[in-house]
């Protein structure tokens, strides 16, 4: 006896149709993604050749006992003077003052809120005067400033308790685990509305005598708490081992990372943070084709819309020149550009 109401399985044109368009949609998205990450992996292995060419032409020079500035004039390459000025001047006070990387110099006294660069917080903090102290100064609080201008961007402030959590990625001894109290920045101001800041260190450098460390400071203007892992986040031994303060961070940060030259490290705990969780992520460089690079590494490798991510210059990069050996006559300085990525959630 024949159904009446049921329509036979069998596909109509205009569906089989439709099937086939959507299959060359996806082959064409596809082949577009691979030409992507070909482009991507021939423009890095270019800059990694290059770098590593001009540093073997430095380390060379500097065995014939020629000064960076010898260097730039033997490739006949212009010298930013007023940089190399700089540079000489800060490293004279830093020489005399015994001043180490990563501790700040100077601490802010006054409350401030929202600040746009550099030259509104010198204004705003009441920074003492001259050039060479404010860039020594810059130095250690690019690190914090960074931080909050990220969150400016991502959506983030502290919660309804007023803690703000932050996942410190793969931090160095020189820079952001020297000098702690540098972190109070965040206390008390750039509109962050935090009396509780809790910063989560973790990585491979973090040292085996700070490994499950976790530090508390209590400072007028709220509290501090610290934790440090040895390892790399999404390991799961890493994660059993994360303190329930510090267990769901707002937002993470990885400073002058790295990211594309060393992405299979980076990206497993890129994607456990950006997708699997839903927490915005910030990267610095020190360079603008590294961070041309970076941004395209998590674009194709780790497929963040473009719509999602905001790149450029930091505004909060230190101002302590460093002699760069890539480009002699030319300096650079630490977080130079921001990288920051929106999950969804955060758009």
């Amino acid at each position: 006896m024949a159904l009446t109401g049921y329509h036979h399985a069998h596909p109509t044109r205009s569906h089989r149709a439709r099937i086939a368009k959507r299959r060359r949609a996806y082959a064409r998205k596809r082949l577009k993604q691979q030409r992507s990450q070909k482009q991507l992996a021939q423009d890095l292995a270019a800059w990694q050749d290059l770098a590593a060419r001009r540093r073997a032409l430095a380390h060379a020079a500097a065995e014939r006992g020629e000064s960076w500035e010898a260097q730039a004039a033997a490739q006949g390459l212009p010298i930013d003077e007023q940089a190399f000025a700089l540079h000489r001047r800060c490293a004279a006070l830093i020489a005399d003052k015994g001043l180490r990387r990563g501790v700040p110099s100077w601490t802010r006294k006054v409350s401030i809120g929202p600040i746009s660069g550099w030259h509104a917080y010198e204004q705003a903090a009441q920074m003492p005067k001259g050039s060479a102290l404010r860039a020594v100064v810059s130095d250690s609080l690019s690190f914090p400033l960074t931080a909050a201008h990220a969150a400016h961007i991502a959506g983030v402030t502290a919660d309804a308790h007023g803690r703000l959590s932050l996942l410190v990625l793969g931090p160095e001894v020189g820079s952001e685990l020297s000098g702690r109290s540098k972190w109070a920045e965040l206390l008390d101001g750039h509109g962050l509305g935090a009396t509780e800041l809790c910063v989560c260190f973790c990585g491979p450098r973090v040292p085996t005598s700070l490994d499950g460390a976790e530090r508390r400071v209590l400072i007028p203007s709220g509290v501090l708490r610290f934790a440090f892992l040895r390892g790399v986040w999404h390991d799961p031994r890493v994660q059993a081992r994360v303190p329930l303060v510090h267990s769901a961070p707002q937002l993470a940060l990885a400073f002058n990372s790295g990211l594309a030259d060393y992405a299979a490290g980076w990206l497993p705990t890129m994607r456990a943070l950006f997708w699997a969780r839903g927490i915005p992520l910030a990267c610095t460089s020190y360079h603008a084709p590294e961070a041309e690079l970076d941004a395209r590494t998590l674009a194709v490798s780790m497929r963040v819309p473009l719509h999602r991510m905001k790149c450029g210059p930091n505004p909060f990069a230190s101002r302590l020149p460093h002699l760069d050996e890539l480009a002699p006559g030319l300096t650079y300085t630490a977080n130079a550009f921001l990288t920051v990525c929106l999950p969804p959630a955060a758009s």
